[in-house]
């Protein structure tokens, strides 16, 4: 049986750049993206992550942001690494 997507809190889509953007509250939510699309990487103890995968169906960029502690502080770290990855993948 094929993994089901988890209902993200936010999503938004990238403008100019592409790809999209799911933000999770929660570890177990995140952990199921990645096994949805594939990825081996395992959950971290951190406050929060953000990764870049790619959706091997359809090949475009996804941008999974983990906001545990729910501080504003927080997301906008992950948000930074989420802008380098974005200007890394784009070139």
């Amino acid at each position: 049986m094929k993994p089901q997507w988890p209902k993200p809190w936010k999503e938004f889509f990238v403008p100019i750049y592409g790809g999209r953007v799911y933000i999770f509250q929660s570890r177990q939510k995140v952990e199921a993206a990645r096994v949805y699309l594939g990825s081996s990487i395992k959950s971290s103890t951190e406050n929060g992550i953000c990764e870049h995968l790619v959706n091997k169906e359809t090949g475009n960029s996804i941008y999974v942001v983990g906001w545990y502690e729910k501080k504003l502080t927080t997301l906008i770290h992950e948000f930074g690494h989420m802008s380098f990855f974005i200007m890394d993948h784009a070139g």
